[in-house]
């Protein structure tokens, strides 16, 4: 599978060569594709997320993403080659942990591939997935299928979201998402073992 993702970023190595005003480009893989370079069994995802502005220097990232996403984005030249298709997510909307940690992946001339961590991938996995009152399966399967697979510790998991709750309660969806993340990681403790958050919900979020 490693085979699958290498070959999409040596293509986008080598269209990016051939512009002019070549510039390091930085991917910084997140999402699913983080999983899946990390161990996880393949679930058919096609779209290989990466965080926006990790791209470039910002007075070039415009121009840059535009062509990513043109030549390699949903629906392109790229994507109808490979099977795959780059999305190129805002960092405004991912709720990462604090200095979130990338592994080095991939060094090509002008691209450096990194993937988010696996426990800091299913931490934003958990909050993504609680945004919506229903939940989002695709996340919870993911965040699930990381602990039966050992691509990520259970414990491992809590101690991160305990670092990262508090970064996010002034967000205007932290009341309805709070809630749902101690109950979720409450019920998974029968499953996995004792890990309780220290993370104590604030008076005013628990009367909203």
């Amino acid at each position: 599978m490693d085979n699958e993702y290498q070959s999409f970023l040596e293509d986008i190595n080598e269209a990016v060569s051939k512009r002019p005003g070549q510039a390091i480009i930085e991917l910084k893989i997140i999402g699913y594709t983080a999983l899946a370079l990390a161990g996880l069994p393949e679930r058919g995802t096609k779209d290989v997320d990466a965080l926006e502005k990790s791209i470039a220097a910002f007075e070039q990232n415009k121009e840059i993403v535009e062509f990513l996403n043109n030549e390699f984005g949903k629906d392109s030249p790229g994507a109808l080659r490979h099977g795959l298709y780059l999305d190129i997510v805002s960092n405004a909307i991912v709720w990462l942990p604090p200095d979130p940690r990338f592994i080095p992946f991939k060094d090509l001339s002008l691209l450096r591939v990194s993937r988010l961590d696996p426990t800091d991938t299913c931490v934003t996995k958990v909050f993504s997935n609680f945004q919506r009152k229903t939940g989002r399966g695709r996340d919870r399967d993911d965040i699930i299928n990381a602990l039966d697979n050992h691509i990520i510790n259970f414990k491992d998991l809590v101690g991160r979201l305990d670092e990262t709750l508090p970064r996010y309660e002034t967000h205007a969806q932290a009341p309805e998402v709070f809630p749902r993340i101690l109950d979720f990681i409450d019920k998974l403790q029968s499953r996995y073992g004792p890990a309780s958050l220290r993370y104590k919900l604030p008076s005013w979020m628990e009367n909203m």
